[in-house]
């Protein structure tokens, strides 16, 4: 039981610095495309509105692989 924990504990942790490099990417393309303006406190909403939003459907998809049956 300790150690099944453990895993799933170390596999949110993992997902952390993997999104943001993802979010980082994503939203300096998508940020540049859309046309806003670059100023650094709106693009670090951004960024972070992007961050949380990857990390809500990331940790629903790990969710839903472990609720359901092989």
């Amino acid at each position: 039981m300790l150690l099944s924990n453990l895993y799933f504990l170390l596999q949110v942790l993992i997902e952390l610095p993997y999104v943001l490099v993802q979010a980082v990417f994503y939203s300096i393309i998508v940020y540049a495309m859309i046309g806003f303006e670059w100023t650094a406190a709106e693009f670090f909403w951004f960024l972070f509105f992007m961050y949380f939003n990857f990390l809500c459907f990331t940790y629903y998809g790990m969710m839903s692989m472990a609720v359901t049956p092989n």
